[in-house]
């Protein structure tokens, strides 16, 4: 059961400051890079309206559906460019098809947060596995293109925190 608490729940912001660092701690202990996950939500703007991993999840979601999108950007510029290997041109054709199922998958993970978290994490999970082919392909294709392989990296991280943000009972 995930605690869930009102903004009613606390008498002061002190109280509530501390759940939400508590929440913090909570789930960036749990990632894979907790630096990153504790620098990249105490510097949201939205944080002091998250009081419970749900609405830390939706931070954390709405992140991962900015950067796969810009990731998605970047990659697209790289393919409508000069490339010219077809084994790299098919490879980023292919991330682009996978980066569209994973930001459709995240947006559904928004909307199941408010009804049913379990299958806002099966949605994120397998955000997660899409991503992992879109990599996977890069390396057979032969794409070392460092922006996009940042971009890869920050968005595993960022979905990383959503899934564990999604765990009942954490």
């Amino acid at each position: 059961m995930v605690a869930t608490y009102s903004t009613s729940t606390f008498p002061n912001q002190i109280s509530l400051k501390l759940v939400q660092k508590e929440l913090i701690q909570k789930v960036c202990s749990k990632t894979s890079n907790r630096t990153f996950c504790v620098e990249t939500l105490e510097s949201d703007p939205r944080i002091p309206s998250a009081y419970n991993l749900p609405s830390l999840a939706r931070i954390a979601i709405e992140l991962s559906i900015a950067n796969v999108s810009d990731t998605q950007a970047l990659i697209a510029s790289k393919l409508s460019g000069d490339t010219t290997d077809p084994d790299v041109k098919h490879t980023l054709k292919w991330c682009v098809t996978w980066y569209t199922e994973v930001i459709a998958l995240l947006r559904s993970a928004v909307t199941a947060l408010e009804v049913d978290i379990k299958s806002a994490h099966q949605n994120i999970y397998t955000a997660g596995e899409y991503m992992g082919y879109c990599e996977s392909n890069m390396d057979y294709g032969g794409v070392l293109d460092s922006w996009i392989l940042t971009g890869n990296q920050f968005s595993d991280y960022l979905l990383d925190i959503a899934f564990f943000s999604t765990i009942e009972g954490l």
